[in-house]
């Protein structure tokens, strides 16, 4: 359309033209608008007559993947999101003063339809304590384990197909959701060595990560609030250590006293006396092999009593020794390994 404006008014005139075609190349495979079947694709396209290069792009909502500078017309590209939504594929191809592209739409498979991609393994890891798997794909449920997951003593080594692998041996699961998976570590398991560990889906299984298993790695679970500064304790009648009103109105919670004998909650404290067997259901406490001594505020506690309560649970029974009112540090120490995160309990 051509306009012009005079003083006198203003007027148009429309010219019909036919654009070359700029598309310039078909995708062969995979068809535009399918649906993409796993987490690494392989495009392959027509070539451009003269092309000295070509760039390849994937893009959703909450992904970018590309790969530049290609000489042929076929690229893998890995790590495809998997949100159920549509991927964006572009193509750009280069002459030595020009440039051409084209789009093609697809539709990433839904959440947990993806084989597993492993990202991290994090934590303290120990025999008899507790590994986290952090990653995408990891399932397509969220949940801990309940009683009907327990077969006759048995801890569960899978969770709605979800199963975790310790060099290629099933170890029992806790806990799944796409982004993280809980699993205990066997007391007998792979003690002072490089262990891979690999999880398995319905779907796939994803490649395996190294991690390094200590016989020992002490550390207190934490309460949420605040970053987890407070550790988990309980008084005798379960009421929690913590101070007033940090869980709400609906939760008692209140400070310890010098003279107070108080529960911790921990992991990674190693073998019992007796041995318990791998893999069931604990019915009741059985001590530690090992002695264990609590610091609170820097001052030694006295410990009346530790073991484990539950699969990869322990408890440290302690007195509260004379120390100042406060927030004070605790600290536990066990054949030669001191707790290295920054735990404390409040003090009136």
């Amino acid at each position: 359309r051509l306009a012009w404006q005079t003083p006198g008014g203003s007027g148009f005139r429309d010219y019909t033209y036919l654009a070359a075609n700029q598309t310039g190349i078909r995708m062969l495979s995979p068809v535009p608008g399918s649906v993409f079947p796993s987490g690494n694709v392989t495009f392959q396209w027509t070539p451009v007559p003269d092309a000295l290069r070509y760039d390849i792009v994937a893009e959703s909502h909450t992904r970018k993947v590309e790969i530049d500078g290609l000489s042929a017309p076929k690229a893998t590209l890995e790590g495809i999101p998997g949100d159920g939504r549509t991927v964006y594929v572009t193509v750009r191809w280069y002459f030595p003063n020009l440039w051409g592209q084209a789009q093609f739409e697809y539709t990433a498979n839904p959440a947990g339809m993806l084989p597993p991609q492993i990202s991290g393994n994090y934590g303290s890891l120990a025999n008899s304590g507790w590994g986290s798997i952090y990653g995408d794909n990891l399932s397509q449920t969220t949940r801990s384990w309940t009683g009907a997951d327990f077969m006759n003593g048995q801890l569960p080594i899978s969770l709605d197909g979800v199963s975790v692998l310790l060099n290629g041996q099933p170890v029992p699961v806790a806990y799944v959701s796409p982004g993280q998976v809980n699993y205990l570590i066997p007391s007998n398991c792979c003690q002072q060595r490089n262990t891979t560990v690999s999880l398995s889906t319905r779907i796939g299984s994803s490649v395996g990560s190294d991690v390094f298993i200590r016989p020992f790695a002490p550390q207190l679970f934490t309460l949420p609030p605040l970053n987890g500064i407070y550790a988990l304790a309980t008084f005798p009648d379960y009421t929690l250590v913590a101070p007033a009103g940090l869980l709400g109105q609906s939760v008692v919670t209140r400070p310890v006293r010098t003279g107070d004998v108080i529960t911790l909650w921990a992991s990674g404290l190693g073998p019992t006396s007796p041995a318990y067997p791998d893999g069931v259901q604990i019915t009741q406490p059985v001590p530690l092999a090992n002695p264990i001594s609590v610091e609170i505020g820097g001052v030694p506690a006295k410990v009346e009593y530790a073991g484990i309560s539950q699969a990869g649970l322990y408890q440290i029974n302690v007195r509260i020794p004379a120390v100042f009112s406060g927030d004070e540090p605790v600290v536990l120490k066990i054949a030669g390994y001191t707790s290295v995160q920054s735990a404390y309990i409040p003090v009136e």
